[in-house]
């Protein structure tokens, strides 16, 4: 029987978690360099019975920084972080539509408007969990 280094696995162990360290803090890195901003848009306003209307409004628009990376604390897992560009603040305006066709002939829809954005977890249609075993992704 050979006998065991310790000193082996201390090595391989701290520079696994140096390399940890390394992507955490290059993943840190990369959302400073998001470029989620707020942006001029026209909303085509369509309603029935209504003149189409064109209206000077805000939306978002940019990348932000998304992972998946093995856990730091458990190296059987692997975590996954998703960023989206979305609003972070919004305000309702009302836009009066010309309506020739209904009584009254005017009528006030509600738009939302973009104030700000940020870089916010993502939600809905993925269905990605945040965390999953290493080998659920091997079966």
């Amino acid at each position: 029987m050979e006998p065991s280094h310790p000193s082996t696995n201390t090595s391989a162990t701290v520079m696994v978690k140096c390399a940890l360290i390394a992507l955490l803090l290059s993943g840190l890195i990369s959302q400073c360099s998001a470029t989620c901003r707020r942006q001029a848009l026209i909303h085509l306003i369509d309603h029935e019975g209504c003149t189409l209307r064109r209206v000077p409004s805000f939306g978002c628009r940019g990348t932000c920084t998304s992972y998946s990376r093995v856990s730091p604390t458990d190296y059987t897992r692997m975590e996954r972080s998703c960023q989206c560009c979305q609003e972070s603040d919004h305000m309702m305006r009302g836009v009066r539509l010309n309506c020739p066709e209904l009584f009254p002939s005017t009528k006030v829809v509600e738009v939302k408007v973009a104030m700000s954005c940020t870089c916010r977890p993502c939600h809905g249609g993925s269905g990605v969990p945040s965390e999953t075993r290493l080998e659920d992704l091997l079966q």
